[in-house]
């Protein structure tokens, strides 16, 4: 009996804190709060590493780059990580690279970890983590195409908490670079 309610307990409150971030998501939105820095915004320095164990830092992402920031758990995260998958790979064949961020503990983020796969780098933080807090972000999942300024510095080109901007953004660009 005691074993049964501590069950119950254990997934009443995985439903709440579910819930609790899509409020949160929710609410940021309403009050005009971005989840991540706008467009135009400078992303801070920052590295980390990936999966694979390579240095990753605001110096080596590239211009166009995609960056989706996924939680485990989080429902939003797992109806838009296919969609972010499928524009990842999308992006290989005009030169464009994705990098996903998975932020929470490692044997808590094993299903969303083994779904990404190879399609994108990988970069597994736990929260507050140098690449989130850099890029600002507040709610999951967050995406952001990147782009460097005159000086060279990294900047946010377009951001969400979902891929419409930035897929409008980079059909903008195939569009104006391929030949009529």
């Amino acid at each position: 009996m005691l074993g049964t309610l501590v069950i119950l307990n254990l997934v009443i409150s995985v439903g709440v804190i579910q819930r609790l971030r899509v409020h949160t998501e929710l609410l940021a939105h309403l009050r005009g709060e971005s989840p991540t820095l706008r467009p135009g915004q400078s992303i801070g320095p920052f590295e980390t590493v990936s999966t694979r164990g390579d240095v990753i830092s605001d110096e080596m992402i590239k211009s166009e780059s995609v960056i989706g920031f996924f939680s485990p758990g989080c429902g939003p995260c797992k109806e838009r990580l296919p969609d972010f998958l499928e524009f990842s790979h999308e992006m290989r064949g005009v030169q464009q690279h994705s990098i996903a961020v998975v932020v929470g503990a490692e044997d808590e983020a094993a299903d969303l970890l083994s779904t990404i796969g190879d399609g994108s780098t990988v970069v597994l933080e736990e929260g507050g983590g140098p690449f989130t807090n850099a890029c600002q972000v507040k709610a999951f999942p967050t995406f952001l195409m990147v782009d460097r300024d005159a000086e060279g510095a990294l900047q946010v080109r377009a951001s969400g908490i979902d891929l419409t901007e930035i897929r409008e953004l980079s059909g903008a660009r195939e569009r104006i670079s391929s030949p009529r």
